[in-house]
C-alpha cells in the first residue's frame, strides 16, 4: 500500500508530450495542412498561370481545408457526447 505523499512526488515529464485528449488526431491534420499549404504557396506560381488561377488555386485549397476540419471536429464532438451519454446511462 501506498502512502498519499509519494503519489504527489512530481515526476519528470517528457519535454514535447501532449496530454491526452480526443481533439489530438485534428490537431495532428491541422498540422499537416498547414505545412501542405505552405508548399502550395511556395509553389503556386509554378502551378498556376494568372492570378485568378492562383487565387483560385490557394483560396479553393484553403476552403478545403477548413471544411475538413470542420467536419473532422464535429465529428470527434460527436463521438465524445455520444460516449458520455452512454457512460450516464449505466
Amino acid at each position: 500500500m501506498q502512502d498519499e505523499s509519494s503519489l504527489k512526488i512530481a515526476r519528470p515529464r517528457r519535454r514535447f508530450s501532449v496530454e491526452p485528449s480526443p481533439f489530438n488526431g485534428v490537431k495532428l491534420e491541422l498540422g499537416v495542412i498547414l505545412v501542405a499549404g505552405g508548399l502550395l504557396a511556395a509553389l503556386h506560381e509554378r502551378l498556376a498561370g494568372g492570378a485568378p488561377a492562383q487565387f483560385a488555386l490557394l483560396g479553393g485549397y484553403g476552403v478545403a481545408g477548413m471544411l475538413w476540419i470542420l467536419l473532422r471536429t464535429r465529428r470527434v464532438l460527436r463521438r465524445e457526447t455520444r460516449g458520455r451519454d452512454d457512460t450516464r446511462r449505466r
